[in-house]
């Protein structure tokens, strides 16, 4: 395969993706959006909520990343049995999952109080936390749905299902949030009751399209599971578990820091919303190319191609990336002042505008790290080593941006910007420590992967 193919083959494979995990992401910053603009202290609430709830759903859905990866290796082997198989144990796992992350958030309140929140934010976040819970469940099933379909080689499928929830979430969020047509105003709960209709809408009819589409009935998916399966299961979570690890490490480290930037204020807090909600939808472009990439060297494993074109694809992807974020890197540096009025149609206070300011600037650096990190990491976790880069982001994340954080903005007394300068630092570390294991991995007489084959 010529490195033309495998660029193209990863293109067609990164823009559903990258569709899709804009809709998932970037439907609850544009409702967020629409919330940030009741005001400041909405604004800082939603950072809260941020905080709170982004590490919990994302842990319990990076779990399910497995399925995808895992299918894609078996239906090249045109394991069909297998992959519905997959699909069967992730379900099943899913409640098991989910449930324990539910509790958490009905007990989000008193966890605000001890971390020392601004008292007038934690009743509203509170009760945001405790609605959007309810959505878990069918969010999750539709993630597995929707990996499932990522490793049959369906991403179309899978996009189609995610602009349904993302309409109707967008959609839900704007009748309620100001109580339009005779609806309930409810405005900062609005996004959470939208997230939980929505899902559960899409849970039912990706149910009735499994059980009457013809294009899936070679996979057997409404098999009683059998016994044996729990292999299976295990298997998923031997690979999927470090991603969630990974996850968790990443965001629970994020969460820490916005706690941190907290006991600088309300408007240190509204100025790390606003370059975080920013950031997230830019890390979409990264994060879409490196589950192309996840599947693309996993099916590559399963039809066995060579280890130069493994090292190919990683290159490719890691130049396709780097290549999308510079455009958006040039935008913080240079025009981050018209991010800034998307927040509000008044005028921010000048510390907030100073602030996210500079954030932007920080972060344009930031965003070129970390895409870098995340498509080796794709790379790598289509190879199953998901253990390395579990580790990889608690040394970034704990063991080098959190106590360099706290150095920098507590000690030498650089404030909220220290804590963004820490990221930075870590960043470009990890993303070295994974450029080399790629590259470890990838030697042409490397025996662990040729042993694979």
């Amino acid at each position: 395969m010529t490195n033309f193919r495998i660029f193209t083959a990863l293109a067609r494979l990164s823009l559903p993706m990258m569709l899709s995990r804009f809709l998932n992401v970037g439907t609850n910053w544009f409702g967020l959006l629409m919330i940030a603009r009741l005001g400041e202290d909405a604004l800082a609430t939603t950072t809260l909520i941020t905080a709170l709830f982004t590490p919990i759903q994302i842990g319990c859905w990076s779990v399910f990343l497995a399925v995808g990866v895992i299918s894609a290796r078996s239906m090249v082997r045109k394991q069909y049995n297998y992959c519905a198989a997959v699909l069967r144990q992730a379900v099943i796992l899913g409640p098991i999952i989910a449930l324990p992350m539910i509790a958490l958030l009905y007990c989000a309140e008193p966890l605000l109080k001890l971390a020392g929140q601004p008292a007038h934010l934690i009743s509203p976040c509170s009760d945001y936390l405790q609605i959007i819970a309810l959505s878990l469940l069918p969010s999750l099933f539709c993630i597995n749905a929707q990996q499932f379909l990522y490793g049959i080689g369906k991403p179309r499928l899978a996009l189609t299902f995610s602009a349904l929830t993302s309409v109707n979430i967008l959609t839900l969020t704007y009748l309620f949030i100001h109580g339009n047509y005779g609806l309930p105003e409810l405005g900062i709960n609005a996004l959470a009751v939208a997230n939980v209709i929505a899902y559960s809408v899409t849970f039912l009819l990706i149910l009735l399209f499994f059980y009457y589409s013809p294009a899936l009935k070679k996979f057997s998916v409404w098999q009683k599971p059998k016994a044996r399966e729990k292999k299976i299961r295990k298997k998923i979570l031997k690979v999927g578990l470090p991603i969630t690890g990974q996850s968790c490490a990443e965001l629970g480290a994020l969460s820490l820091a916005v706690f941190m930037m907290g006991s600088f204020g309300p408007q240190a807090l509204a100025a790390q919303q606003i370059v975080t909600q920013c950031s997230i939808i830019a890390m979409l472009i990264p994060l879409g190319i490196a589950h192309s990439v996840s599947i693309f060297v996993s099916q590559a494993k399963g039809q066995g191609h060579s280890i130069q074109q493994l090292r190919a694809a990683g290159y490719i992807g890691m130049a396709m990336a780097f290549a999308l974020m510079l455009i958006i890197s040039f935008i913080y540096l240079f025009h981050n002042e018209h991010l800034l009025r998307l927040y509000t149609d008044e005028p921010l206070s000048e510390e907030i505008y100073q602030l996210a300011s500079a954030f932007f600037i920080i972060n344009a650096f930031t965003l070129l790290a970390n895409c870098i990190r995340t498509v080796m990491a794709g790379f790598l976790r289509g190879l199953y080593e998901t253990k390395f880069t579990m580790f990889n982001s608690f040394l970034c994340y704990w063991g080098i941006a959190l106590p360099t954080g706290i150095a920098l903005a507590f000690i030498f007394t650089i404030g909220p910007l220290g804590l963004r300068y820490a990221m930075l630092i870590a960043l470009i570390i990890a993303s070295l420590l994974l450029i080399r294991r790629f590259l470890a991995l990838t030697q042409h007489h490397n025996k662990k992967i040729t042993a694979a084959y």
